[in-house]
């Protein structure tokens, strides 16, 4: 339908998002030690409430990729 899917994470945890249709996926990270396995295309990524985000791999971003100042 066109409409992204918004994905919010507010703990280190992040459980794997395999099934979805990634181009169209809003990801927001919000918490401290998050380590994010992926080489996937997301729509938009977002760093957020001064959350610490490592990249293992090399995940694309179609729209925008905004980290928060903090």
């Amino acid at each position: 339908n066109g409409l992204p899917t918004i994905l919010n994470f507010n703990t280190a945890t992040v459980p794997s998002i395999n099934q979805l249709f990634d181009i169209f996926t809003e990801v927001h990270y919000r918490a401290a030690g998050i380590t994010v396995s992926t080489s996937k295309t997301y729509d938009k990524i977002f760093v957020e409430n001064n959350a610490t985000v490592i990249f293992n791999g090399t995940p694309a971003v179609t729209t925008s990729f905004f980290v928060e100042n903090g």
